[in-house]
C-alpha cells in the first residue's frame, strides 16, 4: 500500500523539494526568473514548515475570504505574467504580517498545468455539497479533515465574524492528547473551492455543536511559539498548528513520511471508527513547529479513496522524469523549508529506494544569480 499512497503523499509534500534550499543544483529543467515564487523568503533558515496550498479555480476568491476574516497580508494575489507562460493567478496571504516569519496559505491557478484527467472546477463543486453536508450532519467526516489547523485565543472573535458574513461553519469539542480536558474549533470551509481551515483553541466558545472523538492536536495548548492576547487587525492572532489531510490508509501515510521525509510520528490513536496519525519533523525549531496530520474516518459523505487514486493518476500521466513534470494537483502540497545547513540529497535517495514518484525543480535568485 506505500507505494500505492506514496505519489499522492509526495505531492502533498511536493514544496519540500520545491522551496528546501537547493544550493547550486542544476539538473532541475523549471526555473523562474523570480524571487522565492513558492514560498516568501522569511525567518531565519530554521527547519519548518512554512506554507500549506490548495489548487483552486479562483484563488483570488479564497485569498479575499482568508484576507476578510482572518488576520492576514496579501503576498501574491492576482495575475503574474513571469511563471507558466503567464497563465497563473493566485491568492497567497501570510498569517500576520510580512516580518513574522509566519505560516502562509495559498490558493493557485495554473491551467497550463496538466490535470491527468481529473477537473479542478468539478472537484470542487463536488467536495463544495460534500462539505455543506458534513455542516450539517452530525459527527466528524473526511469532507472537514483536509485543512490547515490554526491556534487563536479566542474562536468566540471568529464565530461572530463569521456570523456577521453568513459563513457556515460547526463549533466542536475534542479530547486533549492527554485525555485530562478539551480543545475546542471553528471548521470552516472555504465556500466553493476545496479550502478548509479549522481554529483551534485551549478555549472553550460560548457555544458547542457536537463532541468529536479524536484529539486535534498532540501536545498541550497554547503552543510555544503563540503570544497569548497578541492581535493583528483587531482580531486574535493566529498560530499555525498542523496540516492535516484527509486519506483512506493511515499507515501508508506515516510509511512515506518516516521513511522517505524522516517525520516522526507524536501521536497514533484510534477511537472507533477513526484514526489519526500525527507526525512531526525533528529538524524543525520548536517555537515553529507544524504538525502534519493524517485521519480516517471512513465517511460515507467523501470518498477520500477514489479523490487520493484520481490524484495518484494525475501525477502519473503528468511525471515525466525525475526533473520534469507537475501537475494541477501537485499545487496541492505543504511547503517544508529545510534550513540553511540541508540538502535535499538524503530525501532524493530515500524517495528512489522507496520508488516513490517525484519531481526536482530550482526557483531561480536573480539578487545572487543562483
Amino acid at each position: 500500500m506505500l507505494r500505492r499512497l506514496a505519489p499522492l503523499a509526495l505531492a502533498l509534500a511536493a514544496a519540500l523539494v520545491g522551496v528546501a534550499l537547493l544550493r547550486d543544483r542544476t539538473t532541475a529543467t523549471a526555473s523562474f526568473a523570480a524571487e522565492a515564487y513558492h514560498t516568501a523568503a522569511f525567518g531565519s533558515g530554521h527547519s519548518q514548515t512554512t506554507k500549506m496550498t490548495w489548487p483552486a479555480t479562483d484563488p483570488v476568491a479564497v485569498a479575499s475570504f482568508l484576507l476578510g476574516y482572518l488576520p492576514t497580508t496579501p503576498w501574491l494575489v492576482g495575475n503574474e505574467s513571469w511563471v507558466d507562460g503567464g497563465c497563473a493567478t493566485w491568492g497567497k496571504v501570510i498569517l500576520g504580517n510580512h516580518s513574522d516569519a509566519a505560516f502562509q496559505l495559498h490558493a493557485v491557478s495554473a491551467p497550463a498545468r496538466p490535470s491527468g484527467g481529473f477537473d479542478v472546477a468539478e472537484t470542487e463543486r463536488t467536495f463544495a455539497g460534500a462539505a455543506r453536508a458534513a455542516l450539517a450532519a452530525a459527527g466528524p467526516s473526511d469532507a472537514l479533515e483536509t485543512h490547515a489547523a490554526l491556534y487563536a485565543d479566542d474562536l468566540d472573535a471568529y464565530a461572530a465574524r463569521f456570523d456577521c458574513g453568513g459563513v457556515s461553519y460547526k463549533v466542536v469539542r475534542a479530547p486533549a492528547a492527554d485525555g485530562t480536558s478539551f480543545t475546542y474549533s471553528l471548521v470552516v470551509p472555504v465556500p466553493d473551492s476545496l479550502v478548509v481551515v479549522e481554529l483551534v483553541s485551549a478555549n472553550a466558545p460560548a457555544a458547542v455543536t457536537e463532541t468529536w472523538p479524536l484529539p486535534r492536536y498532540s501536545a498541550a495548548l497554547p503552543p510555544p511559539g503563540h503570544l497569548v492576547g497578541s492581535k493583528f487587525r483587531e482580531l486574535p492572532a493566529l498560530t499555525a498548528l498542523a496540516v492535516s489531510y484527509a486519506t483512506a490508509d493511515v499507515d501508508a501515510a506515516v510509511a512515506f513520511y518516516r521513511d522517505v521525509l524522516g517525520a516522526e510520528t507524536a501521536l497514533d490513536r484510534a477511537v472507533g471508527g477513526s484514526r489519526v496519525a500525527m507526525l512531526r519533523f525533528p529538524s524543525d525549531a520548536p517555537t515553529r513547529a507544524v504538525e502534519v496530520h493524517y485521519i480516517a474516518h471512513g465517511s460515507p459523505d467523501w470518498d477520500v479513496g477514489a479523490l487520493e487514486d484520481a490524484r495518484i493518476a494525475a501525477h502519473a500521466a503528468a511525471l515525466v522524469s525525475e526533473t520534469s513534470g507537475f501537475d494541477q494537483w501537485m499545487d496541492g502540497h505543504i511547503g517544508h523549508r529545510l534550513g540553511r545547513s540541508n540538502v535535499l540529497d538524503g530525501f532524493l535517495e530515500n524517495a528512489r529506494a522507496a520508488e516513490t514518484p517525484h519531481v526536482l525543480f530550482t526557483d531561480y535568485a536573480s539578487s545572487s544569480a543562483t
